[in-house]
This record gives structure tokens, sequence and C-alpha cells, in this order.
């Protein structure tokens, strides 16, 4: 067993300091374009938790926030949605978010309309 006086503890600000950098991750889009986008980070990811919200919005919401360039708001994606194909760059985005953000368990209940079991 490990005792406490054998681990190097770390600090508060060393904590703070190291979530600080997050890695944005290009994505292509059928065109050929790319886009870039981030991993939300805890708190905006905890949003999404025990949130009863329909598809869309959340597609919509998510979207926004992790989209960081192009910056978009959540009413220039939903003009997106009403023109891509389900298939469509949309639905890619969507999942690269959520896969990098770590929240694949943690949103299925607002994609799926109902509240999560955490």
């Amino acid at each position: 067993m490990v005792k406490k006086n054998d681990l190097d503890i770390a600090t508060i600000e060393e904590i703070v300091q190291n979530q600080s950098e997050v890695e944005e991750v290009p994505f292509q889009l059928k065109s050929g374009k790319w886009v870039v986008v981030k991993p939300l980070n805890r708190k905006q990811a905890l949003r999404f938790r025990r949130v009863k919200m329909a598809r869309d919005v959340f597609e919509q919401k998510l979207v926004s926030m992790a989209l960081v360039d192009p910056k978009m708001t959540a009413a220039q994606v939903s003009a997106w949605q009403e023109i891509d194909k389900a298939d469509g760059d949309l639905r890619g985005i969507t999942d690269l978010i959520v896969e990098i953000s770590g929240m694949k368990e943690m949103t299925e209940g607002a994609k799926n309309g109902t509240k999560s079991n955490d």
C-alpha cells in the first residue's frame, strides 16, 4: 500500500496550471475545407448532464460552444442544420466534439431526450 508521505502531492496551482492548455482539433468538411473544434472543459460538459433537450438543440449548443474556427452561434448552427444532410458534416463534428470531450456516456441522455442515470 502506498503511503501519503511517499507521494508527490500536486499543489492547487499545479492542478489549475496543467489544465489550461486546450488542444484544438481540425475537422475536414466534405467540401474539402476545414473547421477547428476544441474539447469542452468539465464545466461546459456538465451543462449537458441531466438535462432534457431535443437533439437539435443539443447539437446547436454543443457545436456553438466547441467550434473555434469559424466561431458560430447556436442560431447559426440551427441554420446549418436546416441545409445539412442527416449524415453530413454536422454529425461528424458533433461526434468528434463528444469524443474529444470525453462526453459519450455523459451526453447519451441529452441526445436521446431523456435524463442521465448518473
